[in-house]
């Protein structure tokens, strides 16, 4: 059961590490890396461990509405004819470079001709980098046992906003002069092992 609930091939694989294909060699694997708890002759999975690496969040009550989910707008507004809608079901580390991949395929961008090689360039309005960043630290940051939704991502024609529900891990009146704060110090862990964050938080 467990393994029909957590992606133990995509925790081998983004880890790079190589186990019996046998079931007690993976379930071994995955207790020994604090991901499921050994209990009696069953195994518990942490809400931290399905957020994670669930094939599909939805099998699991606490998080089913936690999937990623990506509006795109035709215009400036929310009120505007939405022209993608879509949701990503599996946990975050699968789905962090299916969401990364849809945003960036969806972000307003132009073409320029670079002007030494009269190549033509692409250019996004806003960095890679800053997606990938500010993605990464809305999935290590979420809220698990809020009752909103999981990270929305809307995309405008001239911005993007990306919502998480719960309450902010630092105080509003600190977001600027306060220091790293990590909500979820096992997910964050995971992460960061995984090359999914960077930095303390």
């Amino acid at each position: 059961e467990v393994l029909r609930l957590l992606n133990a091939e995509a925790i081998l694989r983004l880890s790079r590490t190589e186990v019996g294909n046998k079931t007690e060699d993976q379930l071994g694997h995955l207790e020994s890396r604090g991901l499921v708890k050994k209990s009696g002759s069953a195994y518990e999975i942490p809400l931290y461990s399905a957020y994670l690496f669930a094939r599909n969040l939805s099998k699991f009550n606490q998080l089913a509405r936690k999937c990623v989910r990506i509006v795109s707008y035709g215009h400036n507004d929310n009120l505007s004819p939405v022209s993608s809608d879509i949701e990503f079901k599996e946990g975050i580390v699968e789905a962090f470079p299916s969401v990364f991949n849809e945003v960036i395929r969806l972000i307003p961008r132009h073409e320029k001709i670079d002007s030494e090689s009269g190549r033509r360039l692409v250019e996004f309005s806003i960095p890679q980098a800053v997606i990938r960043e500010v993605l990464s630290n809305a999935f290590a940051h979420q809220d698990l046992f809020s009752e909103g939704d999981g990270v929305v991502i809307e995309i405008f024609q001239n911005r993007v906003e990306i919502t998480n529900s719960g309450r902010p891990v630092l105080d509003p009146l600190h977001f600027l002069d306060g220091g790293p704060a990590i909500r979820n110090e096992k997910i964050f862990a995971e992460m960061k092992n995984l090359g999914l964050v960077d930095g303390q938080g």
